[in-house]
């Protein structure tokens, strides 16, 4: 990968990243734990829906490479409005296929019950992740400069991405206070 293509990717999550609202995403994902936690009767059974809704992030993750490699590279400029369809449509794949597996999930997962906090915490960074990864896909395809940046797009420049993205996500997270 040449140093313009890593520096254009650094560059774009660093303003992806740089004004972010701290307190705005502690409120929004301690808010989403809290109803979790309000809708379960059991501990047993919140931390088998926290660890549903992290393989739900996981799952996109696996779509979301698979989109950017489809839409990227070899001078491919994808209109939006395509790969919004695309991961939407993914999100809704992933969704059903959780949903059939819903019962075999949760007895799998109440056997892997951690501590609130940790859990909690898992739960930020993945869906934080997930957030990061659906803006720098959107960044990425309104930027025609990414057209001319992103030629050879592969195993390499996912594993780049990645990387800086797991960066960036954990900074955000070690700087919330989750319960």
């Amino acid at each position: 990968m040449n140093p313009q293509t890593k520096n254009y990717i650094e560059q774009s999550l660093n303003r992806l990243t740089n004004n972010i609202d701290l307190h705005k995403f502690q409120t929004q994902i301690q808010n989403a734990i809290d109803m979790k936690k309000n809708s379960t009767p059991t501990e047993e059974e919140f931390f088998a829906k926290m660890l549903l809704n992290i393989e739900y992030f996981i799952e996109n993750k696996k779509a979301w490479v698979e989109i950017f490699l489809q839409n990227f590279g070899n001078g491919k400029m994808t209109k939006i409005q395509t790969i919004q369809n695309e991961l939407l449509l993914e999100q809704m794949k992933i969704r059903e296929n959780l949903s059939l597996r819903m019962n075999e999930l949760l007895n799998k997962f109440k056997s892997q019950a951690k501590s609130n906090q940790k859990i909690s915490y898992d739960y930020a960074f993945a869906s934080i992740e997930n957030s990061l990864r659906i803006d720098v896909i959107t960044l990425f395809a309104l930027d025609q400069q990414s057209q001319d940046l992103l030629h050879d797009v592969g195993e390499e420049l996912i594993k780049f991405i990645d990387k800086l993205i797991y960066d960036q996500v954990f900074k955000i997270v070690n700087q919330l206070n989750i319960n």
